[in-house]
């Protein structure tokens, strides 16, 4: 109806045609409500960054072999906390990550599971059980310049033995800038 609405829904079939490799695209009324349930999302990620609603899980990766415990994968978990009408919100990883890559937040929020992760691990060495532990990074962390002096810091920090950490990133990052990931 208006020109400014035009004009924003155009832009939203634009992006939608840049992510589709060079579709045609036309705009849809859902595009406008993905566009206002990633910018909550967006909102909502600030605050679960300040407030401290991400934690990790860490499940067994287990040998099928001797069915014996190889390590622990270290996962990330956003449990938004409870709102004024009740409880509060487990959002999945496939809707919450790709927001945090797209602002810039999964630096920060890398960084802290890395952390993390290590500081468990090392508690986890302390006493005795000795395993391995698989922590996953996103493209976009990964090709940051400062991952790998980080990395380096929070493995010094923690004092964990290179050995027991793996990092794992999409083979797509691998053959990217294959130089660099070398």
């Amino acid at each position: 109806d208006e020109a400014l609405e035009l004009q924003s829904c155009a832009d939203l079939a634009l992006y939608a045609a840049k992510d589709s490799d060079g579709d045609l695209v036309f705009y849809a009324p859902k595009m406008s409500e993905q566009a206002v349930r990633r910018q909550s999302l967006t909102e909502q990620l600030s605050r679960a960054v300040e407030k401290q609603e991400f934690e990790l899980v860490y499940p067994p990766q287990i040998s099928a072999e001797h069915g014996r415990i190889l390590g622990v994968e270290a996962l990330l978990r956003w449990h938004q906390s409870p709102s004024v009408e009740g409880l509060g919100v487990r959002h999945s990883p496939v809707e919450f990550i790709p927001v945090l890559e797209s602002t810039g937040q999964i630096n920060q929020v890398g960084k802290w599971v890395l952390e993390t992760a290590c500081k468990q691990l090392k508690k986890w060495l302390d006493r005795g059980i000795i395993c391995c532990m698989s922590v996953n990074v996103s493209p976009v962390q990964f090709k940051a310049d400062e991952f790998v002096p980080t990395l380096l810091e929070v493995i010094r920090k923690a004092q964990v033995p290179t050995r027991c950490l793996e990092i794992e990133v999409t083979e797509g990052v691998m053959m990217d800038r294959l130089e660099e990931t070398i």
